[in-house]
Order: C-alpha cells, then structure tokens, then sequence
C-alpha cells in the first residue's frame, strides 16, 4: 500500500456514506450535532473529523454515534484515505458492477486491488453487514504499510498484552501491529473483542488516531528516507516490517511478486547470499519452491523451517512475499516447527 504522504488528510478521507445508502449530507460549519452534546466520550474527535468532512451526519441533523458502521462504508473510507486519485471512484462504474449492483462495489473492487484484503477475508455479501474489529484492523494494517511500528519492543510483548488474541487468532498480525501502533486499543479487561462491531462514534476516533499517527511520522521521519516508493528501482526491499522479534530477524520484502517473479528472484538471490552466505541458497531454493505454488482461495499461503540453526517463515498475502530470517534460538508461541520438519498451509 502506497500512503500518498504529499496530500492533505483532509483532502483523502471521504465523508461518512449514510448506513445502507450512499448519500452524504454536510454537517454544520462547526462539526456539531443534535444528539452528540459536549460531555459525550466521543465529542472532540468526532467533531474534529467532521470539520474536516470527514464525517457526515444524517438530515435531521444528527449523528447516531452508536449506529454501526457497515464494511462497505469503511472500506470505501480506508480506499478514499489510502489513494487521492479513488476519490472520485464512486462516479467511476465499476469493472463487474451492474445495475443493481451494490453503491459500495467500486470501493470494495479497490480495496482487492489495493490488496487491503482479499475476497476470502471480506466477502462481498458483507458490504451492508457492520464492521467487526479484526477486519476493520485488517485493513487498518493495510494502511499503516511497511511503516517499522513501536521499534525497540519485541511483537511477543504485544500479544501477550492482548487477552483474547494468539497465535490461532485469524488476522493476529493485523490485530496486534495495529494495537502496537496506538490505532486500535483493547478493552479494560484486556481483551480486544476481534469479533465486536464498530460503531460510527469508534470510527471516528480510529481514524483520527490514525491522522495523528501518520502525520507524527511523516514529521519525524528524516527527509532522506521520504523518498517514494514507487521512485525506488528495488524488487526486494530488506527492513523490518514491525516490531523487531528480536533485534536480529532478517526481513526480505517483496510487493507485486507476481508480475516480475524473475527480477525479484535475481535480486533476492543476490541478497540472500550476501547476508546469509552459508544458508542462502539453501533459503533461495525453498522459496521458489514455495512461491511457485498455487495459493489457498484467499490468496495467502505461510511456511515454516530450519535452515542450520535459523528459524525461516515464508507467507505469501496475495501479491506480496515475505521471508523472515529469525536469529538461531528463537522461540515464540506462533513458531510451532521443529528442525527437520516443514510445516506449510495455504488458505
């Protein structure tokens, strides 16, 4: 996912499609509304993000911050958020769209496109069902990109501050880099409730944390290291995609695999033997291997080995590839292979 850094927040975000229709009515100049008064929890990023247009509330003036928010109206904010040139998709038809078709299919056609998530992780049927917590930080994740988040702590500390979410838990990555990052917090009984819905008042505040967050590391960030992605000639990119687990772990990047599976493999060659000269090839031959198979109806595939002493994760999601490189002696309660074994899924 490409964060266009160079435009305004308040240019991408899209206002808040009422539910079950797609039809956005301006609020007052000053974000206010009849049924949100100042002592509500929600107030200030609520009427933050409606001066912003971000949000809209309904015609009689109010907001409803309780309603739910449905998938489709989410995904279109996190598509409109993500890419300044999709805020005009909704006058745009979409590829397989019909007459009859959904107000939210140009949105959800590119989110898949995006890669925000794939059809086996948010069905298209879902668009007018609310929103539940794991995918909304599925695509949360998604826009974050390959942003290092809370450096200098281990992902295992993170997890274990969540209760009700392991290693088994579907969308653990995304729900945990999102919890790391500030985004999305948990309940105070610790738990994170990945199946809880969201509600329009939550939505509001999700995506000013994420403004904040994002526009912090924009301001932080040294000038040097802005430079776009899409300005780099590079097919493998070599950096931590989270937080270090631990320090030492090795993370080779690869986006948009499938169109140059040959450069890519080049270039990863090279590196590999560079960094990992005695297990290079060795990782390089698995790769292939693994790369060259089918992927599951969601496009995701994942592979666990040894190679020598270092722990190897290899995961596919969609068109990018992953190999994470872990420092020999590494253990953790998502690493359940032994050496010799190879333990492989595709889904």
């Amino acid at each position: 996912m490409k964060w266009h850094k160079k435009i305004r927040w308040q240019t991408l975000l899209v206002l808040f499609p009422l539910l079950w229709t797609t039809i956005a009515v301006p609020v007052a100049a000053e974000g206010r509304f009849t049924d949100l008064t100042s002592d509500h929890w929600a107030f200030a990023p609520v009427s933050r993000m409606a001066q912003t247009g971000i949000i809209s509330g309904y015609p009689d003036g109010s907001f409803r911050a309780g309603n739910a928010v449905s998938t489709g109206e989410f995904i279109k904010m996190a598509i409109v958020a993500g890419d300044g040139e999709n805020r005009a998709i909704g006058s745009r038809p979409s590829a397989h769209a019909s007459a009859t078709d959904h107000w939210a299919a140009p949105y959800y056609d590119a989110g898949i496109t995006a890669e925000h998530f794939t059809g086996f992780d948010i069905g298209r049927r879902s668009l007018d069902h609310p929103i539940t917590r794991d995918k909304m930080a599925l695509i949360v994740n998604a826009l974050l990109g390959d942003r290092p988040i809370a450096e200098g702590r281990p992902y295992g500390e993170w997890l274990n501050e969540i209760r009700d979410v392991n290693s088994r838990t579907p969308y653990e990555y995304s729900i945990v880099r999102s919890f790391a990052a500030g985004i999305l917090t948990g309940y105070p009984d610790g738990t994170f409730r990945p199946k809880g819905i969201l509600s329009r008042a939550e939505a509001a505040v999700v995506f000013s944390k994420l403004e904040d967050y994002l526009t912090l590391e924009e301001e932080t960030t040294p000038e040097a290291e802005r430079t776009p992605a899409e300005e780099k000639d590079l097919f493998v990119i070599i950096g931590s995609v989270m937080t270090s687990e631990p320090p030492e772990t090795l993370t080779f990047t690869m986006h948009d695999y499938d169109s140059f599976p040959d450069d890519t493999l080049a270039e990863l060659g090279f590196l590999l033997k560079q960094y990992l000269p005695e297990q290079g090839t060795a990782i390089e031959s698995a790769f292939i291997d693994f790369s060259a198979k089918p992927a599951g109806p969601g496009r995701q595939g994942i592979r666990k080995q040894y190679f020598g002493e270092l722990p190897v994760l290899m995961e596919r999601v969609s068109s990018t590839l992953r190999i994470f490189v872990f420092p020999a002696g590494y253990t953790s309660r998502t690493w359940d292979t032994v050496p010799g074994q190879i333990n492989e899924a595709f889904f």
